[in-house]
């Protein structure tokens, strides 16, 4: 019987590429989620990526094979090379390491070339939010200048907490471990606690209607009953 610890399936953040000197900050947006059913998909700091993954836990070796991808334009040479060595050390790995909440990819002689923490999925885990784009009620998700200002937490005790740049706002939720979510009695406070933001209905509206979640490590997204996306999130802290 195979032990399921030593599968490493489930969403990984990129920690270090072990023959290439990075900063932390580099890395934050490079990640490799594993299903179970020889799927994987994943994201280079900019683009998000797909492809699947050939797995032997017995003699933990493992084949991935990226595949199609999005095409946004990267923002510097750096950015760029940094995505061009991730996919190629992905497609050139050959083996794995897995011990706790790391992950080290090896290639075919066992030395290791990347290694990866395991992201929490858990809606409340005291990490705070920032907005990245909003449904504004006309048939899709958009991303502004103002949507940054919108911070969120969603708190043990059933609240949520945030900013929404002009005021604080305090919601009541709840949720359960299959990613259902209700938001209730969604309230504005009085005082004024920066400037004028323009979509601060818009957020609240979409908030409201949010009847789903998902946490993909540093990502929040919530859905309404309807499947169409509300609102999405990155964690900030």
């Amino acid at each position: 019987m195979i032990n399921q610890a030593s599968i490493p399936q489930g969403d990984w953040q990129l920690k270090a590429l072990c023959d290439l000197p990075t900063q932390a900050h580099e890395l934050k947006d490079f990640t490799l989620s594993l299903s179970n059913e020889g799927s994987l998909s994943g994201r280079d700091g900019v683009n998000n990526f797909s492809g699947t993954v050939d797995l032997d836990p017995y003699q933990h070796s493992l084949d991935l094979q990226i595949g199609a991808g999005t095409l946004m334009a990267y923002p510097n040479e750096r950015a760029s090379r940094l995505a061009q060595h991730y996919t190629r050390l992905l497609n050139d790995a050959e083996g794995y390491e897995l011990g706790g909440n790391i992950l080290r990819l090896l290639d075919a002689s066992g030395k290791p070339v990347a290694t990866f923490e395991k992201m929490s999925n858990e809606l409340v885990d005291g990490s705070q939010w920032q907005l990245l784009g909003y449904n504004n009620g006309k048939g899709g998700v958009v991303s502004d200048e103002y949507a940054p200002r919108i911070t969120a937490m969603f708190k043990p005790d059933g609240t949520i907490a945030g900013t929404t740049g002009e005021h604080g706002y305090r919601a009541h939720f709840q949720t359960n471990d299959s990613g259902d979510l209700e938001v209730l009695s969604t309230q504005l406070s009085p005082d004024t606690v920066g400037d004028d933001n323009p979509i601060e209905e818009q957020f609240l509206n979409a908030l409201a209607a949010s009847q789903r979640y998902e946490r993909v490590g540093d990502r929040l997204t919530l859905w309404d009953n309807n499947g169409a996306r509300t609102l999405d999130f990155r964690k900030i802290g």
